[in-house]
């Protein structure tokens, strides 16, 4: 038997509450914040600052599962790319250069470092699993060795 009640009846401690309460920490949504591309080394850093429910900044340490995708949110591979800690919270690829396992820090940030190893430019996207299952993708990333 389902019980049903509108919020309009209003809920008590130990209902709504209760279920708000599961969400406090999962990572709902994610900021990100491009760096600039140096040139000459060709890196360029990524930070994911993954929010809360209330598109608050986490204050606890969490994993996500990212992957690089192409501007649609398809998957996609990161050739001439090598992918790598950036400084916030660690990183392991799980499938080189395409699927990767984020660990923020305790603040809930995550920092990528991309290299281009050749001469030009490759355009990524990184796209993040969220907890409701949703997905966020950054803009074009483009990373150039001049």
């Amino acid at each position: 038997m389902a019980i049903k009640k509108s919020v309009a009846e209003g809920f008590a401690r130990g209902e709504l509450y209760d279920i708000v309460k599961w969400q406090d920490g999962a990572p709902y949504g994610a900021t990100f914040t491009l760096g600039a591309n140096s040139g000459t080394s060709g890196k360029r850093k990524l930070s994911i600052q993954l929010t809360d429910y209330l598109n608050q900044p986490l204050s606890n340490m969490v994993s996500v599962l990212a992957y690089v995708s192409d501007a649609s949110g398809n998957i996609d591979a990161a050739t001439g790319l090598t992918i790598a800690d950036g400084g916030s919270g660690t990183l392991k690829e799980l499938v080189t250069k395409h699927t990767l396992l984020l660990v923020t820090d305790s603040n809930g940030k995550v920092d990528i470092e991309f290299t281009q190893s050749t001469t030009g430019t490759t355009n990524v996207y990184i796209t993040v699993v969220l907890a409701n299952n949703t997905i966020a993708t950054t803009g074009q990333i483009a990373v150039t060795k001049s």
